[in-house]
């Protein structure tokens, strides 16, 4: 269950009922909630890819501010919104 506001609209409460208090708490909760860790995997990239290389902080800076709010920018279906409020 991901964290929500409380009733009287000010504090953000975790899936335990905890009331997360500050900016890490609150950065903490989300991310437990939103960015689980993956599950372990042997995936391995295939070898000889550059791809990669043209990706830097500006591209994706620049990408993401160009996206909606409110669109999802993969299969995780985060909205481009919240990826934003991290990315600052």
């Amino acid at each position: 269950m991901p964290p929500r506001i409380d009733k009287a609209g000010q504090a953000l409460v975790d899936e335990d009922g905890n009331i997360a208090e500050g900016r890490y708490e609150r950065e903490k909760a989300l991310l437990a909630a939103y960015f689980p860790k993956a599950p372990l995997s042997n995936y391995m990239p295939k070898e000889g890819g550059r791809a990669f290389e043209r990706a830097n902080e500006e591209v994706v800076g620049e990408l993401l501010g160009k996206a909606a709010n409110s669109s999802a920018l993969g299969d995780d279906h985060i909205s481009a919104g919240i990826l934003k409020g991290f990315w600052e």
